[in-house]
């Protein structure tokens, strides 16, 4: 197998399609290569097994399925099996667990134990890489270690292990024969200890460019977020798979402090209700924001309203009149008894036959509406929106209904008349300028972080999109109107 693996690397390499490993392998030769002492204690030490089995274990793939079934994780198999480096005779099973949570990471801890597996000796309480043991069962059955991995150091072994089982498939076979009996002399050799063992096995995953588990406390990284670099392949790799899902939708904003607060998108009109909107986009340009003020109205000047908005025959020259006396604007004034009077507004307007068409007729704000605005497969390509841009799966999400230009408009409507959904974001990724990052990752350090300027420009281009788009027409508008969805008006 190995064999076969290294002939047709060499291959590719010579056609200049892989990459040249033969630095390394000088490298492997060297760590090989045994000293004249080495020769000296081989004349002490046991036999070597010269009969190679280099065939994996059967048990590995049924471990792996049970441990996935059990704990809902996929285990990766690591240690010197997967290399072929594995002395013959000796194999055990190493597996590997990477939660991306502080909460699944201690729920592993919980759970290996109920299926046989014991902590390691070794462990201590914030280590973010525990070990677990299961003794062999007798017979065939081979000894597995679980590892659980959190954390940065999670992201860089991984990579490790890609490179190290890049290199393992290149190395000749002469070579990899050279390593196994260097371990092997090292191992059992009576002139040994624990340290000169491990010390030339560090100094071989170096070379193929593993990287050692390491014990890092992880008590303090539930304080601190994730801020994605996306020049690590792997963590590119997950961030690139998770805008490819077809579910991806984006929204640009000006507070995200209060969307962290909150855990995810509201409505504008939901918003209003809990005192959270800092401002709404305001007028008939997109992207065009107005603060929203908070002025509370008199309890004489809310029961005036009552009396001529909340009837049977409204009469809405009373948002004017009153906004003349007040010095506001007629929105403003509804808006703040929309606030103030929330709750017996949506009484009232369920009572009616038909509570949206009055809502709107009466009670509608432009562009304040209970729709929560997305962009599918990325976001929009303007400030205007937001400095903050969120990527997050949903499937709540509809085209939009408006006659509008926006690209790929997608809106989450409400439940019923002013009882708006919301839309979770604490699983995705907030994308912000590198020099914005640092205040969020104290105030909201479960969030992932990815800097705008880090984006390679494929993935830019594939998540920023044009404000508009003629397609709409055909993609969104055509639609809406066979089925009599349409929306012309700007009143949301």
């Amino acid at each position: 197998m190995h064999n076969y693996a290294y002939g047709a690397a060499a291959a590719l390499q010579k056609l200049g399609l892989a990459q040249d490993y033969s630095d390394v392998h000088a490298k492997l030769r060297e760590l090989a290569e045994p000293s004249l002492f080495n020769r000296v204690e081989g004349l002490f030490t046991r036999k070597f097994p010269h009969e190679a089995d280099t065939t994996p274990p059967a048990q590995i793939g049924a471990e792996q399925a049970l441990l996935k079934q059990k704990l809902r994780l996929t285990p990766q198999q690591h240690g010197s099996v997967p290399l072929g480096l594995s002395i013959p005779g000796e194999s055990d099973i190493d597996f590997f667990l990477r939660p991306t949570s502080v909460k699944r990471f201690e729920d592993l801890r919980h759970k290996l134990p109920s299926l046989g597996y014991k902590p390691s000796s070794l462990n201590t309480p914030d280590s973010a890489f525990q070990v677990y043991k299961r003794r062999s069962r007798g017979g065939e059955d081979l000894p597995v270690d679980v590892a659980v991995m959190f954390g940065p150091g999670a992201d860089r072994y991984t990579s490790g292990q890609e490179s190290a089982h890049a290199i393992a498939k290149t190395i000749p076979q002469d070579l990899r024969a050279a390593l196994i009996k260097k371990k092997h002399l090292l191992k059992y050799s009576p002139f040994s200890n624990f340290e000169r063992f491990s010390k030339w096995k560090r100094q071989l995953n170096r070379a193929l460019s593993a990287q050692q588990l390491a014990r890092e406390e992880y008590g303090s990284l539930p304080k601190t977020a994730a801020v994605i670099d996306l020049s690590d392949p792997h963590q590119l790799d997950k961030f690139t798979r998770f805008v490819n899902n077809e579910n991806l939708y984006g929204h640009r904003t000006h507070n995200l402090q209060s969307v962290l607060n909150q855990g995810g998108l509201s409505a504008a009109l939901d918003s209003l209700h809990r005192g959270n909107l800092k401002s709404y986009e305001a007028g008939h340009t997109q992207g065009t924001h107005e603060a929203m003020p908070y002025t509370d109205l008199s309890p004489e000047d809310l029961g005036s309203l009552e009396q001529n908005i909340l009837v049977d025959t409204p009469n809405t020259g009373v948002y004017d009149t009153m906004a003349q006396r007040l010095g506001m604007t007629a929105d403003q004034v509804k808006g703040n008894f929309i606030r103030q009077r929330y709750n017996k507004i949506r009484q009232f307007l369920r009572s009616q036959q038909d509570p949206e068409a009055f809502r709107r007729a009466n009670l509608a704000v432009p562009k304040l509406g209970p729709n929560i605005f997305l962009t599918r497969g990325g976001v929009l390509d303007t400030p205007a929106y937001g400095n903050a841009s969120l990527l997050f799966h949903t499937n709540r999400a509809t085209p939009s209904p408006y006659m509008n230009l926006v690209t790929n408009e997608y809106i989450v409507p409400p439940k019923d008349v002013m009882t708006p959904q919301s839309v979770p974001v604490r699983h995705g990724y907030a994308i912000l300028p590198q020099a914005d990052i640092a205040g969020f990752e104290k105030t909201h350090p479960k969030m992932k972080y990815v800097a705008q300027e880090s984006l390679p420009e494929d993935l830019r281009k594939q998540l920023f999109k044009p404000t508009h788009d003629i397609k709409e027409t055909w993609e969104r508008w055509a639609p809406a109107a066979f089925a009599g969805k349409l929306e012309m008006l700007e009143t949301r």
